[in-house]
């Protein structure tokens, strides 16, 4: 579940949820979107976010965005690479050769500072399905 999920089963739009927690509309919707991530928000946002939900902040904090496929912009050259030559092989022989170069070159984006852990998380998820 995301948190525009959790605002909708609870019976609120986005509007009255924003009202009835004072958080910005525009806020609600760069999370819900995925544009801001929920770890980068401010803890008084997210202490609204559960108190209007009824739940606790640390359930916030575990949901999802909506929309992650921003966090493949901005990615290096390289990685790039690699994440094309994976689709191309996925369905040959070399599948194994290029999850593990995809999957080595993912670990060195993050540990060089390329991209960030949330980044690398969303690529191992989307592409390697490692949680």
């Amino acid at each position: 579940m995301n948190l525009q999920e959790l605002i909708k089963n609870s019976n609120y739009t986005i509007y009255r949820f924003s009202k009835e927690s004072r958080i910005p509309k525009t806020t609600l919707i760069d999370l819900c979107s995925g544009k801001t991530s929920i770890y980068k928000s401010q803890a008084i946002t997210i202490k609204k976010i559960a108190d209007t939900l009824g739940v606790s902040m640390e359930y916030i904090m575990s949901l999802e965005n909506v929309n992650k496929d921003y966090l493949e912009f901005n990615i290096p050259d390289f990685l790039r690479d690699s994440i094309d030559k994976f689709n191309r092989n996925i369905k040959t022989s070399h599948y194994d050769i290029y999850y593990c170069t995809l999957q080595s070159d993912i670990n060195v984006a993050e540990v060089e500072g390329y991209i960030t852990a949330n980044q690398a998380g969303v690529l191992r998820k989307k592409y390697l399905n490692i949680v």
